[in-house]
C-alpha cells in the first residue's frame, strides 16, 4: 500500500475511533471540531511516521514501528489536548485508541 492510501485509511478509521469516543465522551461538542479532531493530528504525524518507518533496517524493524508509534500516540495527544481542551489522560487515550485502531485495520489488510 502506497502512502497516500495508507493515509487515507488511516484518516478514515481514525476519524470514525474520534467520532465514536467523543460522542460518547463529549456528546455536546460540535461535530466540526469532533471531524478536526478526527483528521488533524494524524495529517501532522502520518507523513513523518511513514518516513521513519521506511528508513527502518529489516533488523529490529518491530522495534523500531513500535517506537514510532510511541511517538505518534504521544504527539497526537499533545495536538489532541490543546484542541480539545481534555485532561492529559483523556487526550491520551483518544490518540491511543484512534492509532490502535488504524494500526490494527493497516495490519489485516496487509496480511
Amino acid at each position: 500500500m502506497g502512502q497516500g492510501a495508507a493515509l487515507a485509511l488511516t484518516l478514515a478509521v481514525e476519524l470514525l475511533a474520534a467520532f465514536a469516543w467523543l460522542r460518547r465522551t463529549r456528546p455536546s461538542l460540535p461535530l466540526p471540531r469532533i471531524v478536526i479532531a478526527g483528521l488533524l493530528p494524524s495529517s501532522l504525524t502520518h507523513p513523518l511516521a511513514w518516513r521513519a518507518a521506511a528508513a527502518l533496517p529489516a533488523a529490529g524493524y518491530a522495534r523500531g514501528v513500535l517506537a514510532i508509534e510511541a511517538a505518534v500516540v504521544l504527539v497526537e495527544a499533545v495536538v489532541l489536548r490543546l484542541l480539545l481542551g481534555r485532561p492529559w489522560h483523556d487526550a491520551l487515550l483518544l490518540a491511543l485508541l484512534a492509532n490502535a485502531a488504524s494500526f490494527a485495520v493497516g495490519a489485516l489488510l496487509s496480511a
